[in-house]
Order: C-alpha cells, then sequence, then structure tokens
C-alpha cells in the first residue's frame, strides 16, 4: 500500500523521502503519514520528516516529558481540594500515578516527627524524609537526599511569600537533572499558593470571633480608622483580617451608625 492507503486504512506509514531545503539542497530522511480522528473517516492528516542523522531522544529526554505531564497533572488535581489534607493528597497521587515517581510523602510545616501529613505510591518512605523536608524549607529550594546519586529522593519546599507550608518529598524512578528540579520548584510554589488561599478563606469563614472595641478620642490619633471615622460621622467595625505576602494584612470593615458614649 501506498502512503495515503495505509493512512486511511487507520496505520501509521513511514517510509524514506526525499525533500528540498530552503537554499534549495535536497534532505534525505524518513516521513510518517497518519490520519487523525476516525480512522475510517479521518478528519484530517498529520505527517512528520525526521532527516537522517536526527538524534533521537534519549532516556532523560524520555524521562523529562514524562516528569512535565505529572507537574501538570498534579497542579489540574489542585483545584478540588478544600483543605490542606485534600490538597497534599492530591498532589501527591497526581505525581505518583505516571512512571516519574514511586512514592510521595507530605509533610506539613513546622517539620514535627518523621510522619508525613500525606503519602502515595508503593515505595517506602526513606528513613530521613522529615529531616530532608526540613533540609528543603531551610535552603528555600528543591534538595537531594544524596548529592552523590542522580536517583536520590528530592524535597520540593512548599513556600508562598514568606510563608513556608511544607515540603513534598519525592522518590524518583532515575535519574533527575535541572529542569527537573526547576519544574518541581514551580509545583511546589503553585501548592503553597493554594494552600494559603485554603488558610484565608479557613480564617474568613471561622466561626470563633474575638471582638475588642477600641476607642480613640483624637482624630489626629494616627489612625486611618478613627480619621475615617471622625470625618464622616460614622462607626468602623472590623469584621476580620487575612495575612497577604509579607507583611500586608487585608482588613474586612463594615460602616455603621456612631454610637454616642458618655463622657
Amino acid at each position: 500500500m501506498d502512503a495515503w492507503e495505509t493512512a486511511l486504512a487507520g496505520e501509521t506509514w513511514r517510509g524514506p523521502v526525499v525533500c528540498r531545503a530552503a537554499d534549495g539542497d535536497p534532505v534525505e530522511g524518513e516521513l510518517a503519514l497518519a490520519g487523525i480522528g476516525d480512522p475510517t473517516r479521518p478528519d484530517g492528516f498529520v505527517a512528520g520528516f525526521r532527516p537522517d542523522g536526527t538524534v533521537l531522544p534519549t532516556a532523560d529526554q524520555t524521562r523529562f516529558s514524562t516528569v512535565q505531564s505529572r507537574v501538570l497533572a498534579a497542579g489540574d488535581a489542585l483545584a478540588g481540594g478544600a483543605t490542606r489534607e485534600e490538597i497534599l493528597s492530591r498532589a501527591c497521587g497526581a505525581l505518583v500515578k505516571g512512571d516519574a515517581y514511586s512514592g510521595a510523602w507530605a509533610f506539613d510545616a513546622p517539620i514535627e516527627g518523621t510522619t508525613p501529613l500525606a503519602t502515595a505510591g508503593d515505595a517506602d518512605p526513606p528513613d530521613d524524609g522529615s529531616a530532608l523536608a526540613a533540609a528543603a524549607i531551610t535552603n528555600g529550594a528543591v534538595t537531594s537526599g544524596d548529592a552523590e546519586r542522580d536517583d536520590a529522593p528530592l524535597a520540593v519546599p512548599l513556600s508562598h511569600g514568606s510563608t513556608d507550608h511544607g515540603a513534598l518529598v519525592l522518590a524518583p524512578t532515575g535519574a533527575t537533572d535541572a529542569r527537573e528540579r526547576r519544574s518541581l520548584a514551580g509545583l511546589g510554589g503553585r501548592v503553597a499558593g493554594t494552600l494559603a488561599a485554603v488558610e484565608w478563606k479557613r480564617l474568613l469563614l471561622a466561626d470563633a470571633v474575638l471582638e475588642l472595641e477600641l476607642q480613640l478620642r483624637a482624630p489626629d490619633a494616627g489612625s486611618l480608622f478613627a480619621a475615617v471615622s471622625a470625618e464622616l460621622g460614622c462607626e468602623l467595625t472590623l469584621e476580620g483580617v487575612v495575612p497577604l505576602d509579607g507583611d500586608s494584612l487585608l482588613y474586612y470593615v463594615s460602616v455603621g451608625r456612631r454610637r454616642l458614649v458618655p463622657g
């Protein structure tokens, strides 16, 4: 069968061809042709050309592609988590579903004890898993459990702004490299951001409320709330405070009618 008949039959055709480069020189190589969609009625066709002498992907390159797919899957899995435990469990579970990692363990910050908050995979946890997680948080970077081994366990810090939310400890199935560590560092930041958002929501919806009533009699006492209250003749009530990045705070304030205080 020729190329089109093979593609129309739902198979991939491969064969040697000679193409012409932009400068007019001939280029020998292999052409691959396959249909897209339903094999009986293809929506279209895709063709790929590989010049002779092209170096095929190495095992390391193949592993990195697998790592990227797992990192993307872990990031997508975070959306359905409503608690810290659920978010960390989803991240660990997504990472071990492929062939990149045989085990994943999540430790909360500060690291206390050796029991992880979430686990996934069939691999036995490393003996120094909690110490490795603590080292990654201290270093603020993906940390290897053994600098002499390319396939040593890795710890990924979960940091958002100036807040540490814990660390993921992973058991790779093969040799790792700098690209993989950069990809995992990005995932760590995304997991930490999700954990921070869940914590903010928990604080906003908390049942326990501490009510403080402060009175500043001088309009120029240095408080924005006091100045606004005096200028507008109203009462401002602090409903909640949520920590943001760095040392910033987000205040939720309601406005009401001023109460007269005898004095």
